[in-house]
């Protein structure tokens, strides 16, 4: 069977089409996997920062104070519903659009005191009362019923007959956790002292609460449910708070978040007879991330302007409050740091694939060169061959890209229904064509032999031009980069900073076939006096045949720049995880500050876990530093009291930064010092206490305060995982130091050990750790941030560039050995002329492409590992996230190095064996009769 006139009129160049088929596929797939990605990466960005932002920042929240002069005012459940309503629907569209659920809460704001609290609940206790209308669908009811409604006894004075005291008994509801903690069964009856002071002349008022129904939340306790966010906490539970802002150590136990009543008129009644306290009415229109995308977040900035300007119209006089706006912007920012992220990788990456693509389409060109000539002499237009050549090279790469764009949406990695995932089908074949067909019609009328290109003044005048533009291109790229920073301050993408990488690496690639000619001199003029022949060969053809390896050369050092600079931010996104799960846990795993301490036993018994080699316990409070001044003792600071066995904290801390990817620092060899002669105590602090206290400090906490002077300060990430309890500062004080202010035993233990070999359901189950304790472990850690949206986006951008560069070097590789093959073997052939064994004549053929491919490797590798130190913070623009990336700046590594080094060698040396091999064996006369020498 004859094949087809078009497949015939390929020739030779039917493998390189074939590659070249193969790197369009690669670049059309590329461009349909990376928008989704970046859809993915914002969803969580999202999700992460506005789904788990409280609710007081996220949603937006409308009170209604008590105005008893106000005739509007809602008192019924139905009044109060509607006006929620009526607010909803004045709101801006761009905002009601956002809100999935709508929260009604009545609150108490005055706390009331128990005068019989449960025998759990310490004394003093106070209770604060709150109502909903969304209690009967958002709960069930696992003892007893809903509340139902208050019984009032009134004694009246028999002598005037007007009321004389009141006493109330309110049914109230109570979740089974707070049921369970504080020993509450249906019917427990609770006394309150609701009786207002002597000075007003109130009637006496007698409160009692009675519990009705014990109930837990149907679709179980969550951020989701906003009936939670009372407390601002998605479970309810005891809060410990101050009395007064001035004197922290009054303390009082608030019993609040889950206290529901069956009508709001229980809450006035109350707040009228004990002429204490208001109500307070909140409405909570609950934002849904979901809806949240790109285009509503920016609108959301003006639309809430303009609702606070209408906060007048609103029904009941309500008054907005709303993070929501910060929130949006942050969001914003994030987005845009991770855009500029894949971005400019993606620039490295597109200087990569222009590199690769042009060397093919010059190496095909040159492969059908005498067909050109031949069509040309015999008079063929020169436009219709360059249209005829680009037409069919461009089809082949036009249907490679879309079968490559197809695969890639069949393998669930994007759509192509977005304009940008057609980028690289349009862009690979358009560029195709107009290279194609401009080399074809500036072809000439003789055979395009990169052998026989001649030089002159004016190509060598045009070319230091070109070379020189291009050294200020990227100098001046940079330049502008880091004077302005790498995002716009509309958060839109700079592209100088996506241009900025890829003309760097193009001026290595110039500056690297310009210094051929420096760096070869000296190795053939050495090994011009030696006696061996093929070293002196080989460096001579590498080095002199600068015209002919330039273009392979220039693309080497792009292509492994490029991806050297992907995989160096890979390793850096590691890095950063590692580094964050290391401060996270402070340790191979961790079980968290819990209420009860831990019985005598547990050492012993978290020792014999499987995968434990050590275990260190301490003891973390809530507590506080003061300056310790003339005048006395001013408010103090809160920050987390860590009162640990210094040794055992030493070696701990030295265990978690055993690993190279810590950021941390070593317990100071100088801690603790001994302890002074009138009781002051020498304690490490973290470094955001540094130069704020000098001289004595009061370090207060559960056990007492001691005075102490800080000795040291150190960013332990073992110290630093438990902070929280107070502020983001901790202090730590030596054990046994101040036996008097011991506050007991510890409640916090970190575990050594392998890291993947400590099972955190193996560490929940030791004998002491209270249900409900945070139990963390290096590994799981580790694995929830890979699994996080915006890391995994960022590391499959980073993969895809590694794979595709990895192609791209292999096509220019080849590019390189087909364009000293000619050279090689003609060499080779004249040294068997003159008396040369084969096999040594074919080392020559194996060593002309060796040094000009390790050479731009080494230029590559150099370039690429120097980017992102040249380019600094990918966030340092206008509104730039620096917490929120996921890139530990400026950790690229050289550990690619080697294997870089190795992988070129290997595919060097191996693809010119395999064309020696494939190459059919003929005699010596005949190869030199068909032999073309120079």
């Amino acid at each position: 069977m004859r094949a087809p006139r078009w497949f015939a009129e390929l020739g030779p160049a039917r493998l390189v089409l074939a590659a070249l088929a193969l790197l369009a596929a690669g670049t059309a797939a590329t461009a349909v996997a990376i928008p989704a990605d970046t859809k993915r990466s914002d969803a969580w960005t999202v999700s992460s920062l506005v789904g788990k932002a409280p609710y007081s920042q996220r949603d937006l929240v409308l009170s209604t104070p008590p105005v008893s002069m106000q005739p509007q005012y809602p008192n019924s459940s139905s009044d109060i519903t509607s006006v929620g309503s009526t607010n909803l629907s004045q709101l801006p569209s761009q905002l009601s659009s956002l809100v999935s659920q709508t929260s009604i809460t009545r609150q108490y704001d005055h706390l009331v005191p128990a005068l019989d609290p449960p025998a759990r609940l310490g004394d003093p206790a106070w209770l604060r009362l709150d109502w909903s209308p969304q209690l009967s669908r958002q709960v069930r009811y696992v003892a007893g019923s809903a509340p139902g409604q208050e019984a009032a006894q009134r004694t009246f004075d028999p002598l005037d007959g007007f009321l004389s005291s009141l006493r109330m008994t309110l049914p109230i509801a109570v979740s089974q956790q707070t049921a369970d903690k504080l020993g509450l069964s249906v019917g427990t009856l609770v006394k309150m002292d609701a009786s207002p002071p002597a000075s007003t002349g109130g009637i006496p008022f007698t409160l009692s609460v009675q519990v009705a129904g014990i109930f837990v939340p149907a679709a179980g306790p969550g951020p989701a449910d906003p009936m939670w966010h009372i407390a601002d906490k998605p479970d309810p539970a005891l809060t410990t708070v101050c009395l007064s802002t001035v004197d922290c150590d009054k303390q009082i136990t608030v019993w609040e978040a889950d206290v529901f009543v069956d009508r709001p008129e229980a809450i006035s009644t109350v707040s009228a007879q004990a002429r204490i306290g208001e109500y307070t009415t909140v409405y909570d229109y609950v934002i849904d991330p979901a809806r949240l995308t790109s285009g509503a977040l920016a609108a959301v900035g003006p639309a809430l302007d303009q609702a606070q300007l209408d906060t007048g119209d609103f029904k009941a006089a309500v008054t907005m409050n709303s993070g929501l706006k910060a929130l949006a912007q942050q969001v914003l920012s994030t987005q845009s740091a991770s855009h500029q992220l894949s971005a400019v990788v993606l620039g490295a990456l597109a200087a990569g694939a222009l590199a690769a693509l042009f060397l093919m389409l010059r190496l095909t060109v040159l492969r059908r060169a005498k067909d050109v000539t031949l069509c040309r002499a015999r008079g063929a237009s020169p436009v219709r061959l360059a249209l005829r050549h680009a037409t069919q090279i461009s089809v082949i790469v036009f249907v490679s890209a879309v079968l490559g764009a197809l695969a890639a949406v069949e393998d669930g990695r994007g759509t192509l229904r977005t304009p940008a995932a057609w980028s690289g089908v349009v862009l690979a074949t358009l560029l195709t064509f107009g290279a194609v067909g401009y080399w074809v019609y500036r072809g000439g009328d003789r055979v395009i032999s990169a052998r026989h290109e001649a030089v002159g003044e004016t190509a060598r005048g045009k070319r230091i031009v070109r070379d020189v533009g291009l050294l200020l291109a990227a100098g001046g790229a940079l330049a502008i980069y880091r004077s302005q920073g790498a995002a716009n301050a509309d958060g839109s993408i700079d592209w100088i900073a996506v241009a900025a990488p890829a003309l760097l690496a193009f001026a290595a690639g110039v500056a690297a076939v310009r210094l051929v000619p420096v760096l070869f001199g000296p190795a053939v003029r050495l090994l011009a006096r030696r006696r061996s022949v093929v070293g002196f060969v080989a460096a001579a053809l590498s080095g002199r045949r600068v015209p002919v390896v330039a273009a392979p050369l220039a693309g080497l050092v792009v292509v492994v720049a490029a991806g050297m600079f992907a995989a160096g931010y890979d390793a850096s996104v590691m890095q950063k995880v590692r580094d964050d799960s290391v401060r996270d846990v402070g340790a191979t795993a961790r079980i968290g500050v819990q209420t009860t301490p831990f019985p005598d036993t547990f050492a012993a018994a978290a020792a014999k876990a499987p995968g434990v080699r050590g275990v260190f316990t301490g003891r973390a409070d809530f507590g506080g530093i003061a300056p310790i001044t003339a005048q006395g003792i001013p408010q103090p600071r809160p920050i987390t009291v860590l009162t640990l066995n210094p040794q055992a904290f030493r070696q701990a801390a030295a265990a978690a930064l055993s690993d190279g990817s810590a950021r941390g620092q070593e317990v100071p060899a100088n801690w603790p010092a001994p302890q002074a002669a009138d009781g002051t105590v020498t304690v490490l602090a973290s470094p955001g206490l540094q130069g704020l206290y000098s001289g004595q400090v009061s370090v207060s906490d559960s056990g007492g305060a001691l005075k102490a002077v800080i000795g040291a300060y150190a960013d332990v990430p073992l110290a630093d995982s438990v902070v929280g309890l107070g502020g983001t500062d901790y202090i730590v004080v030596p054990y046994g130091e101040v036996p008097d202010a011991d506050p007991g035993r510890p409640n916090v233990a970190w575990f050594s050990g392998t890291t993947g070999a400590i099972s955190a359901s193996a560490l929940r189950a030791l004998p002491g750790v209270v249900g409900g304790t945070a139990v963390t472990t290096l590994a799981d850690v580790r694995s929830q941030d890979y699994s996080q949206g915006g890391v995994s986006a960022a590391r499959d951008v980073f993969h895809l560039v590694e794979a595709l560069c990895v192609g791209y070097f292999a096509l220019c590789l080849l590019q390189l050995l087909t364009a000293t093959r000619t050279v090689s073997r003609d060499s080779a052939l004249l040294l068997q002329v003159f008396g040369l064994r084969s096999g040594r004549s074919r080392l020559v053929a194996t060593l002309v492409p060796l040094p000009v491919a390790v050479l731009a490797a080494a230029a590559g590798l150099a370039m690429g590992a120097g980017l992102a130190p040249m380019l600094g913070p990918l966030d340092q623009g206008p509104g730039g996230a620096s917490g929120d990336s996921v890139v530990a700046t400026g950790s690229i590594g050289w550990g690619w190095t080697v294997p870089v080094v190795a992988v070129v060698l290997a595919m060097t040396v191996g693809g010119v064996l395999l064309d020696q091999l494939l190459r059919r064996r003929m005699e010596l006369s005949i190869r030199l009769r068909d032999a073309e020498f120079e």
